[in-house]
């Protein structure tokens, strides 16, 4: 299973719509320190069936120092009342991979969330949920650079 979910479909509290420079049509979720803290990226919802899976966002942070925790990558379920999984992203420029695994035993409407801390400017390219295959922790939460 691999569904993608579209950033520029999910709600948001903070931040706004930004196009791509040099991709015409091409639009990212995004916010930088005058939009302060809050949900970027929220409220859309993906049911899974039992078993291991990874949310994949695939964000850019630029402007804050690499010790400053920028956004925090969730998944949540619940309405958002429970949590299954959680990274916190630093200050390191450039184009990321962020990875939360998380493991349901049952269907589980589940929802990818990104909260941005109010330091520098981050900006939400893509999101992706799915099934995690082999050893466990084969999919470990984790940061990856995509430079």
């Amino acid at each position: 299973m691999k569904v993608e979910v579209d950033p520029m479909a999910t709600r948001s509290r903070v931040g706004t719509h930004c196009p791509v420079a040099g991709e015409p049509g091409r639009w990212v979720r995004c916010a930088d320190e005058e939009a302060g803290k809050g949900w970027l990226v929220y409220g859309t919802e993906v049911d899974v069936y039992p078993g291991r899976f990874v949310v994949r966002v695939e964000l850019v942070a630029e402007g804050a120092e690499a010790e400053d925790k920028v956004a925090t990558v969730d998944v949540a379920f619940a309405d958002g009342a429970g949590q299954l999984g959680a990274t916190s992203v630093y200050g390191v420029a450039g184009r990321q991979e962020v990875l939360v695994e998380f493991e349901v035993e049952e269907w589980t409407a589940v929802e990818p969330r990104v909260f941005y801390q109010g330091r520098g400017a981050v900006a939400v390219w893509s999101i992706g949920v799915e099934e995690v295959t082999g050893a466990p922790g084969s999919a470990s939460a984790s940061v990856s650079s995509m430079k």
